[in-house]
């Protein structure tokens, strides 16, 4: 065998283990971060939809008591992907806060209808407007990948940018659930959004985190059990390409430190798609958060659990109460 043949055997057997291996990763990273898009329309046709969104015959916040309710469209600051979602006004004078509610991947803006609950039982209407999106992948927004809510958190600083330009609103809470609580978490917190932030004057003084994912490495690693070893490192090295070389700082111990907001989290103790676990290991000597745990093994929906449903409102309410 001459020289030149062994030469391209080798390399057509490098391409090929190359090859088996990007594919393998790539599959790792697919099964992580790309779910269907759901449409409005999908959950208002589906009886078993209405009942996971906790929705019952309601359709909109008008539904709920708000009269002045709009459909804003916007841009993501990051990929100008095509954004929308519900701008709800006060009947009084318009107030200098806006209260940011932020869906988990694989829903859209009407799984966090049923929270507008807190806001009417503790009469909070005048002191929010209140914007509800569609983040990316979601709803009337386009697809896109979400990647554990790192590049919702763009789709969330658009929001408040959205909102600040055209209604001159500065003063910001956040509210997400699963991949919208890491996303509300990332928002306040990475680099390019605190200076896009700061550079408007805006601020977030409150963020409600609604059975978060605390941790996307030590995650992906678990629910990655059923991949090879190798796919699996090399999957979490994509990955992390993927979120900009962000994967380890996507930590509620690292994202949530040494700032001066107020947090609350809550979550079910038997949650197995935000393990309970994990979260609690990222709290510990964090002194600006408070932590609410109650006993139901469901992965969020607290809010609609007859058990858990007064707790969840009243702390919800009085977290949002306070000044």
């Amino acid at each position: 065998m001459n020289k030149k043949l062994i030469i391209i055997i080798g390399f057509i057997t490098i391409s090929a283990i190359s090859l088996w291996l990007y594919s393998g990763a790539a599959k790792f990273v697919n099964y992580f971060s790309e779910k269907p898009l759901v449409s409005l329309e999908q959950v208002y046709e589906s009886d078993s939809l209405k009942k996971v969104y906790g929705l019952a015959s309601n359709k909109s916040p008008i539904d709920y008591g708000f009269k002045n309710v709009v459909e804003l469209q916007f841009s993501s600051v990051s990929d100008n992907l095509q954004l929308s979602g519900w701008f709800i006004k006060p009947d009084s004078a318009m107030p200098n806060k806006c209260l940011i509610f932020a869906h988990s991947a694989g829903k859209n803006r009407l799984e966090m209808l049923k929270y507008l609950k807190i806001i009417t039982e503790f009469e909070l209407q005048d002191e929010f407007c209140i914007f509800i999106p569609d983040l990316r992948n979601a709803g009337n927004s386009k697809a896109a990948p979400t990647f554990m809510g790192y590049h919702m958190s763009d789709d969330i600083t658009s929001s408040m940018m959205l909102i600040n330009q055209k209604f001159q609103i500065n003063d910001f809470v956040l509210y997400g659930v699963a991949e919208g609580a890491m996303a509300s978490a990332l928002a306040v917190r990475k680099r390019e959004s605190l200076f896009r932030l700061n550079h408007a004057n805006i601020t977030v003084d409150k963020v409600i985190l609604d059975s978060p994912i605390s941790a996307a490495r030590e995650t992906l690693k678990r629910k990655g059990n059923d991949f090879s070893i190798i796919n699996r490192n090399l999957g979490l090295w994509l990955y992390n390409k993927k979120v900009d070389d962000y994967l380890e700082k996507m930590d509620i111990s690292i994202l949530l430190s040494n700032l001066n907001k107020g947090y609350l989290i809550m979550q079910n103790i038997g949650d197995e798609e935000t393990p309970t676990d994990i979260l609690l290991s990222k709290l510990l000597d964090q002194p600006n958060i408070e932590l609410q745990l109650f006993d139901g093994d469901e992965h969020a929906g607290m809010i609609i659990d007859p058990d858990y449903s007064e707790r969840y409102i009243r702390l919800a309410g009085l977290f949002l109460s306070e000044e």
